[in-house]
């Protein structure tokens, strides 16, 4: 096998940049729920659900495109941690290169490059896109700053990316409301809120 692909399940975009160049013939997606992975921080059941509904959806999606796709469901005697799990695939599958998107949790990024540690299979983390701002550009930002101070990142990234800016200074002539955002509800609380949204289930979920 030429190419690993592993999707996290809070990356379930088709555009995922580790599917990027992805070869039917020579790679294959990995994709494992894990047991552990569901219980690590307290959350509803209705949540893990969700959560595992959309990563099943997600993987038919990709078989649909033709993508091979290695699914491994959560039983109670399966997968218990995903750290194994992966280790066992890679034992199994061999693969040249692992290529993964920048997990969002450093935990889980720790994790897989413990499972290749030993081996000779390259792992490649790919920039996760869903952010305006690479670890490399945050950290070239951190190394030339005094403070660490979230506001002062806000309006680097305003400025680059010219977001409710002109020129080079802030509609309004403030940078934040942060003040006004503290104020309180009325004794009524909020007005004209949403309708919560209904979704009909199917056969997966």
């Amino acid at each position: 096998m030429r190419n690993l692909i592993i999707i996290l399940g809070d990356q379930l975009n088709l555009d995922n940049p580790a599917l990027e160049n992805f070869d039917a013939t020579q790679d294959k997606v990995l994709m494992i729920e894990s047991l552990e992975e569901a219980g690590h921080v307290w959350s509803h059941k209705a949540r893990i659900a969700l959560f595992l509904s959309a990563m099943r959806h997600y993987a038919e999606a990709l078989l649909m495109l033709d993508m091979p796709v290695i699914y491994l469901k959560m039983s109670a005697d399966s997968n218990k941690n995903l750290e194994s799990a992966w280790k066992e695939q890679i034992a199994k599958l061999k693969p040249q290169k692992i290529i993964v998107c920048e997990p969002g949790d450093y935990r889980v990024l720790k994790m897989l490059e413990a499972c290749v540690a030993d081996t000779s299979t390259m792992l490649v983390i790919k920039d996760d896109t869903h952010f305006m701002c690479s670890q490399a550009d945050f950290k070239h930002w951190a190394a030339s700053g005094k403070q660490l101070r979230m506001e002062f990142f806000y309006r680097m990234m305003r400025k680059k990316y010219q977001v409710l800016m002109q020129s080079d200074q802030p509609h309004g002539g403030k940078w934040n409301y942060d003040a006004d955002n503290r104020d309180t509800f009325a004794k009524q609380g909020p007005k004209d809120l949403p309708e919560v949204p209904k979704f009909v289930c199917d056969a997966i979920t």
